[in-house]
């Protein structure tokens, strides 16, 4: 099973720049987000007088994003991990430096500086990593599992950008509406289960939506995360580094196993639906050579 690589060109907006590709590692999905028995409840991990970071015109969203949510102040388990150093360094000097060292391990042609390629979530969730803000990462690989994640803590996602989600309403929300500008990565803050809607946070200053921050609904954010999109969820200092699912020997027969994956072969849809499908699929592609 290879590695899903795509460069998303972007429709550049001054002041509105995004910078997010795809990156799909399938080893990623021996690293799913696992909360058993969440409910989901409704949790605020920002303050109003938390920095909103702004990206300007470079396309870093991958480092703002991961700087946007150890920004988060209220009761956010990967801030209160951190040091009282390292909440000194959480600013946009920091978010440039982990864009950066994205760049330098992503497969996209190009560093910064000089270059302004872009990066992916994956390699701003590494690049966190090494620097120390966090003791790794895991993968919410469905719109319930990003929920639930967002129960417990911010969660970064990329996605599409569509036009229509430049300028949010006055009452802050966005949807996916006009055409795909580029791809984006943002920090979610934000869950709110009786409207049923999440909110952005996001790296264009505090003069975008309300004050930096607009929100989606449930399905406007499965519809996104449903276009080669991705939510990673970071695991704080206090706790320790995620350890892999292991891989079982599959169980079914090879021509059940090749009907099972037919419809995450060749095609856009990244993750099998459930982690027991993931688990027994995982090994047979990759005995495949898929």
């Amino acid at each position: 099973m290879s590695i899903r690589e795509e460069f998303r060109h972007e429709q550049v907006v001054h002041g509105k720049r995004l910078g997010r590709h795809v990156r799909h590692d399938p080893r990623s999905l021996r690293y799913p987000f696992k909360a058993s028995n969440v409910t989901l409840v409704s949790k605020r991990w920002s303050r109003d007088t938390d920095t909103i970071l702004d990206q300007g015109d470079l396309g870093s969203c991958t480092g703002n994003a991961t700087v946007g949510s150890l920004l988060c102040s209220n009761n956010n388990p990967l801030h209160t991990a951190l040091s009282a150093i390292q909440t000194g360094t959480l600013n946009e000097m920091l978010a440039i430096k982990i864009y950066s060292r994205a760049t330098e391990t992503d497969p996209w042609a190009g560093t910064y500086k000089p270059d302004d390629t872009g990066s992916d979530g994956l390699d701003a969730a590494k690049a966190a990593t090494e620097f120390g803000y966090i003791s790794g990462y895991t993968h919410a690989l469905s719109l319930q599992d990003a929920l639930a994640a967002l129960t417990i803590s911010p969660i970064i996602i990329g996605i599409n950008w569509y036009s229509g989600m430049d300028n949010p309403l006055v009452s802050g929300e966005v949807s996916p509406t006009g055409t795909v500008r580029g791809g984006h990565e943002i920090c979610l803050d934000e869950i709110n289960v009786e409207k049923q809607i999440v909110w952005i946070r996001n790296s264009w200053s505090s003069g975008w939506g309300i004050k930096g921050r607009a929100y989606l609904t449930f399905d406007g954010l499965g519809k996104l995360l449903s276009e080669d999109g991705d939510a990673t969820v970071f695991t704080p200092l206090s706790a320790p580094a995620p350890t892999p699912i292991p891989t079982p020997t599959p169980v079914a027969d090879d021509s059940t196993l090749a009907a099972l994956a037919k419809p995450w072969v060749g095609h856009k849809k990244t993750y099998p639906p459930n982690e027991k499908l993931r688990q027994v699929l995982i090994p047979w592609l990759k005995a495949k050579g898929y």
